[in-house]
């Protein structure tokens, strides 16, 4: 388990969950939306990424946008090894990551910009998550995020 891309521990160890989960929960972070905004005809949707004003904590590091898909529901029938025979299911499966830009300074919005999001045909719709993350790039800290369902209905342009 990784908590805020930092603090690395074998997730099945309460102990160690319990103490990074409430260092994690007393961090400030800034106000990070993800919202959809448009679907067209072609199956693309437009969300729209809103980081509010960055928290500082004294260190200077670039804050990058990401934005991923992710689906659910998948699974693999494994034809070799130790599973050979059995069917895998999968948590959530990432299918598209790639960087929106850089939030910048102390203005109260640090970052803003639209994400158009064009699944491919063999992805499950239904099933496909967006999320939008803010991480340092060199400490690898997350420090804000946002997610929603891909399938939400929002209004045609």
């Amino acid at each position: 388990m990784v908590i805020d891309g930092q603090i690395a521990f074998v997730g099945s160890h309460q102990q160690a969950r319990e103490q990074a989960i409430g260092i994690a929960a007393t961090r400030a972070e800034p106000n990070v939306d993800l919202i959809a905004v448009a679907s067209r005809n072609d199956g693309t949707r437009r969300f729209n990424v809103h980081v509010g004003k960055l928290i500082e904590d004294g260190q200077e590091d670039a804050a990058e946008v990401w934005l991923a898909i992710t689906e659910a529901g998948l699974h693999s029938d494994v034809k070799g090894g130790e599973n050979a025979g059995k069917t895998l299911q999968h948590s959530s499966v990432l299918r598209s990551l790639h960087k929106l830009g850089v939030a910048r300074g102390n203005t109260d919005v640090a970052f803003a910009a639209p994400a158009p999001v064009k699944p491919k045909s063999s992805w499950n719709q239904d099933n496909l998550r967006v999320a939008v993350f803010v991480q340092e790039k060199k400490t690898l800290r997350i420090v804000g995020a946002a997610s929603t369902k891909f399938a939400n209905k929002a209004a045609s342009p």
